[in-house]
């Protein structure tokens, strides 16, 4: 636990030292670094590196759910509201602008994380973050400052929403608590692909991983539930998800929408419950 303290206390640092200077010398590289920790990739990643390396499966899941729901929110939200965003962006930038995605999704992330870990110093770095990201989409010209606040108050509801969620998961597998997750986002998420037809890249990505999380809590063997070992176990399941999702990430840009969600959704359920079941059973640690 200390070595955690120590590496969450450098993270801080670099993270804060990085806002500060961006803010004195107002570096538009700095702002667009900050603003990648709000990116897609960096929380289809982040989430699967939470879910494997928490200890902590049904906590690990509720996380992943609480992302793929924020994400489909968000785009539901835009689409709804249809509001501009500011005139002359700095950084490519499309679509309505209320909420910010970068900044509702980083926060159901570090909310939700921060919820189920209880954790002092990852409640600090989790608002530096979110502010961070939230401060940058506004100094890049990506969004108003009403777009931001909307989209932390917007993932904030949903990081709750996880957090009750998890505390309710006592049962194996854990279905009523996470459908209230999982079932929204698939609806939000069907919509947005085959009846709005906005955004497909990210659309199609969240539906086809909100089926394979509602497949995984209703597999008969719950393997979401499952402790899958040691730490070195599950350092291997982490990089062989990451690099399975990436495959699919890159290879779903290049095909219609229907594929991409089975390829996504096939994806998710082998990273979400034929992995953690597999290696549950294996005998190396």
């Amino acid at each position: 636990m200390k070595l955690l303290d120590l590496l969450l206390c450098l993270v801080i640092v670099a993270v804060a030292s990085i806002l500060f200077t961006a803010i004195l010398t107002w570096s538009v590289d700095l702002w667009v670094l900050l603003t990648r920790l709000g990116d897609e990739e960096f929380y289809l990643v982040a989430c699967v590196f939470a879910y494997f390396l928490l200890g902590d499966p049904v906590s690990g899941f509720a996380l992943v759910s609480s992302v793929v729901l924020s994400g489909s929110l968000s785009i539901f939200l835009k689409y709804l509201f249809n509001t501009p965003r500011p005139p002359n962006p700095i950084i490519e930038a499309s679509g309505p602008g209320f909420p910010s995605g970068h900044a509702m999704v980083s926060t159901s992330f570090w909310s939700t994380l921060s919820l189920v870990t209880g954790r002092r110093l990852l409640y600090i770095l989790s608002t530096l973050v979110v502010a961070s990201i939230s401060a940058s989409r506004i100094a890049l010209r990506a969004h108003y400052y009403w777009d931001v606040l909307g989209g932390v108050l917007y993932g904030f509801i949903v990081g709750g929403l996880a957090y009750y969620a998890r505390l309710h998961c006592n049962t194996r597998p854990p279905v009523k608590p996470m459908a209230l997750l999982i079932l929204p986002s698939i609806i939000l998420g069907f919509y947005n692909v085959f009846i709005r037809g906005v955004e497909f890249a990210a659309s199609t990505g969240l539906l086809g991983l909100g089926i394979s999380l509602f497949a995984s809590i209703l597999t008969p063997s719950a393997p979401v539930c499952r402790v899958i070992g040691g730490f070195w176990r599950r350092v291997f399941a982490f990089t062989l998800s990451s690099i399975l999702l990436l495959c699919v990430y890159f290879a779903a840009r290049t095909t219609g929408v229907f594929v991409g969600v089975v390829l996504y959704a096939l994806a998710g359920f082998t990273v979400f419950s034929i992995i953690p079941f597999l290696l549950s059973r294996l005998r190396f640690s």
